[in-house]
């Protein structure tokens, strides 16, 4: 089946893509099933909607605003960065595959700065890295953790002594 391709902007060009007609009838499926509230069926036939259409803009927002309602704020986020740069590739004319490899890349890059490596060190040593190093894309939670830590060895140090 053939469908208009999706644009990011207004006024666009927008490109003839060939979507198999599964990938329109899942995505379909999983609108219903979050207006129903399935939250989890929705996020598995969008899974699929995406494997058969990787090049679609539209399963990636519908998937991020399912992962987001669930509580996965990183991997909705992931999935909008793919969306915006599968619009990026649309519009300079790029195969979206490049669009999605560079918008997965960006996954890996480490968001924690060299700074809040340090402050996790001082307040737990190794562990802090490593729990800085796994949280690196949530913020300030790595730094309570390596807190936790903190107060967590104080207690049992202190513990231990009386």
């Amino acid at each position: 089946m053939l469908q208009r391709g999706e644009s990011g902007t207004e006024g666009s060009i927008l490109a003839i893509q060939e979507v198999p007609s599964e990938a329109i009838d899942l995505n379909n499926k999983a609108q219903k099933l979050l207006f129903e509230g399935k939250l989890e069926e929705a996020r598995a036939a969008l899974d699929e909607t995406i494997l058969l259409a990787p090049g679609r803009v539209s399963p990636y927002l519908d998937r991020a605003q399912v992962l987001e309602r669930l509580g996965y704020f990183s991997e909705a986020e992931a999935d909008r960065r793919t969306a915006r740069g599968l619009m990026a590739a649309r519009e300079s004319g790029r195969p979206a595959w490049t669009a999605a490899a560079a918008a997965r890349a960006e996954d890996w890059q480490d968001v924690v700065g060299p700074g809040r490596y340090v402050l996790n060190f001082l307040l737990a040593g190794v562990p802090g890295l490593v729990v800085t190093y796994v949280l690196r894309r949530d913020g300030w939670l790595a730094t309570w953790v390596s807190l936790a830590i903190l107060v967590a060895m104080v207690i049992i140090l202190t513990a231990s002594r009386g």
